[in-house]
């Protein structure tokens, strides 16, 4: 089981890296389902999703498409480590609620963020692409391998905690 699981996340970090055309996306989920069964569903939205990335989704910064940058502000994975470091998002243990945080972690780096959907599913952005609902380990390789679930924070703090970061 978990040499195909590792197989499905190796196919799908091909994939998305070999093609960046994000209108195949959802095709090339499809191939791939033909060799690797998965559960992995885009989320389909009637206006462009816009330029934000899996933080700002996840930190409810950009709950929902279509979504503007934050301008000189960026929430990346560096800000929501340091949101950790600072005891900010707390661990809530391996069966968290809807609309806590997984975190995904190469080694302790945090590699992508997510929000669970319903118990076994998480809603991400990946990269440039779609958001997706998917089984926890059902991401591309680079994500990492640990997946570890915390609580949120609303977006007022968010916000006010990403400035702070911003600004050192």
């Amino acid at each position: 089981m978990e040499l195909k699981q590792d197989d499905l996340r190796r196919a799908l970090q091909e994939k998305i890296d070999a093609n960046r055309e994000i209108a195949s996306h959802v095709a090339m989920l499809d191939e791939i389902a033909k060799q690797f069964p998965h559960s992995v569903e885009p989320i389909r939205h009637p206006e462009p999703l816009g330029d934000f990335n899996c933080v700002m989704y996840a930190l409810n910064i950009c709950p929902e498409p279509p979504c503007s940058p934050l301008g000189r502000y960026y929430a990346d994975t560096g800000y929501v480590r340091s949101l950790i470091d600072q005891g900010q998002l707390t661990e809530v243990g391996d069966n968290p609620p809807e609309g806590s945080l997984a975190i995904y972690f190469k080694e302790d780096t945090v590699m992508h963020i997510g929000r669970v959907r319903s118990p076994g599913r998480v809603v991400s952005k990946w990269g440039i692409g779609n958001l997706y609902e998917h089984a926890p380990l059902e991401v591309p390789s680079s994500y990492g391998n640990e997946v570890r679930y915390f609580s949120t924070i609303d977006k007022e703090k968010a916000f006010e905690l990403l400035e702070q970061f911003c600004r050192g």
